[in-house]
């Protein structure tokens, strides 16, 4: 018998070769233990085949069968293969090898850079046999992460004083850190800005997709401005929908416009409400009268009963003869009566009438070639 084989009898370790010793014998033996005319060789050694024919007489024959070694194929990652997403791990083969085939990517270089997860492993070639091995694979695993949303308990619009709380959700995550500086899962906020926080999530992972989008809470705080025009305190700045002044912390019935005209020297200030309905008050303003509380001195002036409902009498000592002109004026200093005029009179005793004005403070002014008296009323 003669055996053909039909490939090389020498080849890389994982490789076959077959061997036939031809067909027309009664009987086979291998020294494999095979008992066919052919047989597939997969480790090295003497094969040998022992042959009979149809009168009991045998032949043999031999091969030597051998295999080249394997080069070795090592993948080591540089860092961790557990990464976060949009991050990248480095994977590298063992060097001075002929050439280097990765999948799933079909990279041929030594090193092969992964963001995406998946299994990964890498074929190479011995650059003096030609042979070639296939390494273990190695998993990368890639952290997805989900974006948080900044979640308000309430309206992210309100009047100064009140509050709203931002949580983040979905969470839990691993840290927090607000653009205020919080580093806790949710924050209160009091005062109108741009609210932003970035989360690193339960896998340590920080990501574009970590930075939640901000959230815009503004805070209505409105603030008038006074300040002193002549006789009068004038609003300078806004346009509010609602004014209150207050005169030494109480509030002037009436006066609930943009100006007010001082009867008596004390601390003025004012509230104003916005569209919104909120409200803030002014700093004071400390009005001081200059010669007309000298000459309500100097007349004696006395009004009563104040507060009034209907009626009130004015009583005056000038100590002297004048002419003197009773004028009513509202807290805008509008003349809303003229209530006489006396000429060359040394004092006066009148009453008079204001039931049909509305409810608020007037001024009573008596005016003289000498000045003008200013006296307080109310009317309730």
């Amino acid at each position: 018998p003669i055996i053909v084989a039909n490939g090389p009898l020498e080849f890389c370790a994982g490789g076959t070769v077959s061997l036939d010793v031809g067909a027309g014998y009664d009987s086979y033996l291998w020294s494999t233990g095979d008992v066919g005319q052919d047989i597939t060789v997969t480790t090295p050694g003497v094969v040998e085949v022992q042959v009979w024919d149809e009168f009991g007489c045998n032949g043999t024959d031999e091969v030597i069968v051998s295999t080249l070694q394997l080069p070795n194929a090592i993948i080591t990652p540089s860092g961790t293969i557990e990464i976060c997403n949009g991050d990248t791990a480095n994977l590298s083969a063992n060097g001075g090898l002929a050439s280097y085939s990765w999948s799933p990517n079909s990279e041929t270089g030594q090193t092969l850079n992964v963001w995406q997860a998946g299994t990964y492993t890498v074929t190479v070639e011995d650059p003096n046999n030609g042979c070639f091995n296939t390494s273990d694979p190695v998993d990368v695993i890639v952290n997805t992460t989900v974006p948080p949303t900044i979640v308000p308990s309430g309206a992210t619009e309100f009047c100064d004083g009140g509050s709203v709380s931002l949580t983040v959700e979905p969470g839990p995550y691993s840290s927090y850190l607000w653009c205020s500086g919080s580093t806790t899962p949710s924050i209160v906020v009091t005062q109108t800005g741009e609210y932003c926080v970035t989360v690193l999530d339960a896998n340590g992972c920080l990501d574009t997709t970590l930075i939640g989008t901000p959230l815009y809470v503004e805070v209505w705080d409105p603030q008038p401005l006074v300040e002193q025009q002549g006789d009068s305190i004038v609003v300078t700045n806004g346009s509010f929908s609602q004014y209150q002044w207050y005169f030494n912390g109480a509030p002037l019935p009436g006066a609930n416009g943009p100006v007010v005209v001082p009867v008596e020297s004390g601390n003025y200030y004012v509230e104003g409400w916005d569209e919104n309905g909120c409200s803030g008050t002014s700093f004071n303003v400390e009005f001081t009268f200059t010669g007309i509380t000298d000459l309500t001195e100097l007349y004696n002036i006395d009004i009563y009963p104040n507060p009034t409902n209907e009626n009130f009498t004015l009583e005056a000592d000038f100590g002297k003869l004048v002419k003197v002109t009773l004028i009513l004026t509202d807290v805008t200093g509008r003349e809303v009566m003229q209530l006489e005029v006396i000429e060359d009179v040394s004092s006066i005793r009148r009453s008079f009438t204001i039931g049909h004005l509305g409810a608020g403070i007037y001024s009573v002014q008596l005016v003289t070639n000498e000045g003008v008296a200013t006296k307080r009323l109310v009317k309730r």
